[in-house]
């Protein structure tokens, strides 16, 4: 295992996020239960492109839906198709006095850059005197980028760490952008799997991606040094 990202947790004012009258054309309701393959879809495509962002299975999403000792409440944004470029879950508590509203963002995601400014804007709408958004994330969060430089705070909390154990599978299950094109070979050492030792040629076409064995092995690293690579944070 290896250091493969690190895990923050962002606390912003409501009044910090930018308000949005008309949300650029995008309908905003209520989540139900019907909109959960539309939202698993929105994350998706997001996930595609972004680094360290797990291809969730039931078990993950039950979490978000429903965590523990949490009440949630969650809204979507939805195109004309009826299709969900954005969606936040989140849970509210007071915390002092009746003005100290905290909105904890379980999840929250969009795939569109229409989606994160509706989302800013929704969460600018929720204001009040001494509200403020928190949720887990990196610091390239999108919402993040769309707040002035100051008055916002993102806190490390924990690393967290990976370990590949099959580089040709991990390779081909990996996420890749489709404006990515060419090859790296690669010279791999593995001190406890033997089938991850040698030379590797890793070939990315628009997305799409294949892994064979061979090459001149020009970037030589241990499997600790895939790690941090194949997460990209």
């Amino acid at each position: 295992y290896e250091f493969s990202g690190g895990f923050y947790n962002a606390e912003v004012p409501l009044n910090l996020f930018p308000r949005s009258r008309d949300f650029e054309g995008l309908t905003l309701r209520r989540m139900s239960e019907k909109d959960h393959d539309g939202i698993a879809q929105c994350y998706t495509i997001r996930a595609r492109t972004r680094a360290g962002m797990l291809d969730r299975d039931s078990v993950l999403w039950d979490r978000v839906y429903a965590p523990r000792g949490k009440t949630v409440e969650g809204w979507v944004f939805t195109n004309e198709e009826n299709l969900v470029e954005g969606y936040l879950i989140y849970s509210v508590e007071r915390q002092g006095n009746d003005l100290g509203v905290i909105y904890t963002l379980h999840d929250v995601s969009a795939c569109t850059a229409r989606g994160w400014r509706g989302l800013a804007g929704f969460l600018r709408s929720l204001y009040s005197m001494l509200g403020q958004a928190r949720w887990n994330c990196g610091p390239g969060d999108p919402l993040l980028s769309l707040l002035p430089e100051r008055g916002s705070a993102l806190k490390w909390e924990e690393d967290w760490m990976l370990r590949v154990v099959n580089i040709e599978s991990a390779l081909c299950a990996r996420g890749w952008s489709s404006a990515l094109q060419g090859e790296v070979h690669f010279s791999f050492s593995d001190d406890v799997i033997d089938d991850n030792n040698g030379r590797f040629v890793l070939t990315v076409d628009k997305g799409r991606v294949s892994v064979e064995a061979g090459g001149d092995g020009r970037l030589c690293m241990d499997i600790n040094g895939l790690a941090p690579l194949y997460t990209g944070c």
